[in-house]
């Protein structure tokens, strides 16, 4: 079944009345549609533009540019992965995430409906920081976070191809770290 509260009038907080669908009752395919469609706005804001754009990339430029050397190793490593992102994420936030810009026409949501998608995004990325202490967390490293996931019961293929993606990515800054330093340990001495 697909309970839908986009489907009716909405209120004023931007709630909305609730259908419930079912498989084989007239309005199922487009309820799959609406589903798959809202799914995919959600990964798109949620994930991309605020986890990825608005989060994560701003935390690594900066970093990059406050803590390491033009000529650090690490430094010139990231470059490729870092370039340009404050001018993206400038422009994502003057485009996609201000009232009355194209971003909420792209995700068909009111202005006050992007202002509650923004709100709920910091409780709705899933990164391995929203682990709590009690279990662990903060968690950062993706094998341990997958694995805490599938003892959870959360065990998808966007998991598991992320978990062998960051392998892979794991054992080529490994390579390329130890072209630069005899340990692993070496570089957090650097001055």
């Amino acid at each position: 079944k697909i309970v839908d509260q986009g489907d009716g009038p909405f209120k004023d907080d931007g709630s909305g009345v609730a259908t419930v669908t079912r498989p084989g009752e007239p309005r199922w395919e487009e309820s799959k549609f609406r589903f798959r469609s809202s799914l995919s706005v959600l990964v798109t804001l949620v994930d991309h533009l605020y986890g990825i754009h608005l989060q994560l990339s701003n935390i690594m430029v900066t970093s990059v540019r406050e803590q390491l050397s033009a000529d650090h190793p690490m430094r010139r490593f990231l470059c490729p992965f870092t370039f340009q992102t404050i001018a993206v994420n400038d422009n994502a936030r003057n485009n996609l995430t201000q009232p009355r810009s194209i971003g909420p026409r792209c995700f068909a949501f009111t202005d006050q409906g992007m202002t509650m998608a923004f709100a709920a995004a910091p409780n709705l990325v899933m990164s391995g920081l929203e682990v709590p202490a009690s279990e662990g967390g903060p968690i950062l490293n993706r094998e341990k976070y997958t694995e805490y996931l599938q003892k959870k019961g959360i065990d998808t293929e966007y998991y598991r191809q992320s978990l062998r993606y960051w392998k892979i990515g794991r054992q080529f800054i490994a390579d390329y770290m130890a072209y630069y330093y005899p340990t692993r340990a070496a570089p957090v001495f650097e001055p």
